[in-house]
């Protein structure tokens, strides 16, 4: 979802299969590895400041509070001192008809080679906080479906990363065997759907963001979208 903000125009599936299956280093999107090697991200810091001044927390998808929480008892805060958004306030996903109907402005933007700072102004700073703000309405939204195989994957990347994660000897705040949890029999899908047909409400939310961002709104700051200029990465060890 972050690289389709950015603007990647590649579908969800071809975004599973080169980064769930393929060589990490020819993903489409191979900084995705370089953050989210989780235990690779932390063997790093272990080395630099040692594994004693290292700590993981590991979250809880039950429990948005938990981090917080978490970081107040790190810092030796009050608890409750750390208060998170309210519901409608929160940066929630994207419906998967938003995803889409985001995607076809990418490509849009990509063929016409617009600039960076028009995409930064209409659609970051414009389309997408009213996207948020039409979907806080919604009362069935519809989600983004991963296939049963990706989750089945993901976990077992999860399992290998919880592994070398212990071997590191860093303090592990959460339950670290739940990254390598298998999926819940009701998870996943066997097929992605077709593409959605965007609501009419929210197809025109986005466009009044838009048009309203781009008459001197103050944007947020270009994304450096190094998924798409070609910079090479260092090989990454695999799975």
């Amino acid at each position: 979802q972050q690289y389709v903000k950015d603007g990647y125009t590649g579908d969800y599936e071809e975004w599973l299969e080169g980064t769930l299956r393929g060589n990490q280093g020819e993903s489409p999107t191979p900084w995705f590895w370089i953050r989210h090697r989780h235990d690779v991200v932390l063997a790093r810091w272990a080395a630099v400041v040692g594994p004693s001044r290292v700590t993981a927390i590991v979250i809880d998808q039950r429990d948005h509070d938990l981090l917080l929480r978490q970081f107040e008892g790190l810092l030796a805060l009050p608890a409750g001192f750390l208060v998170g958004k309210p519901p409608g306030k929160r940066n929630a996903s994207l419906t998967w008809p938003e995803a889409q109907l985001l995607r076809r402005v990418n490509a849009h933007f990509r063929e016409r080679n617009l600039p960076d700072d028009l995409y930064s102004a209409a659609v970051r700073s414009g389309m997408l906080p009213k996207l948020s703000d039409a979907r806080a309405a919604l009362v069935n939204p519809t989600p983004i479906m991963t296939p049963r195989w990706a989750l089945e994957r993901a976990a077992e990347i999860g399992a290998a990363s919880a592994t070398a994660i212990e071997a590191l000897g860093i303090r592990v705040l959460g339950n670290l065997a739940s990254l390598g949890a298998a999926p819940d029999p009701a998870e996943g899908v066997t097929s992605l759907p077709d593409e959605p047909s965007v609501e009419v409400v929210t197809a025109a939310q986005a466009i009044v963001g838009a048009l309203a961002a781009t008459k001197g709104e103050r944007p947020v700051p270009p994304a450096r979208q190094r998924w798409r200029r070609g910079r090479k990465i260092n090989p990454l060890p695999e799975f």
